[in-house]
């Protein structure tokens, strides 16, 4: 079981590549966190298109959270000295994309 499973009755595509982040955690943190950003991505996405001051919604936890799946995400993707994350850091970031959900989810 997953925990973004919440997400699924209402928001299954976002449900779906933030679940794939999950089940990377622990084999490849490097495509775990490509996914986590790909995710954050689509939530981006989603947001913009029912509200696109949805910035002004968004709390600087959660902006700040945003930005750090952002830009572990670019590294793991671009970065040419891509730091090997461990899993317990991959594992960090992936749950700030949980808290992000949680936040979009209760919003």
């Amino acid at each position: 079981m997953s925990n973004f499973q919440f997400l699924e009755p209402d928001f299954s595509s976002l449900a779906t590549i933030a679940k794939e982040a999950e089940k990377l955690v622990y084999i490849s943190p490097q495509f775990a966190l490509a996914a986590a950003r790909t995710s954050l991505e689509n939530l981006v996405l989603w947001l913009y298109q029912y509200d696109n001051k949805f910035k002004d919604l968004i709390p600087l936890y959660i902006w700040d959270k945003m930005d750090n799946i952002r830009m572990v995400g670019n590294s793991a993707v671009y970065g040419k000295k891509f730091k090997q994350l461990t899993t317990e850091e991959t594992v960090n970031h992936i749950s700030h994309l949980f808290l992000m959900y949680v936040w979009f989810e209760r919003t």
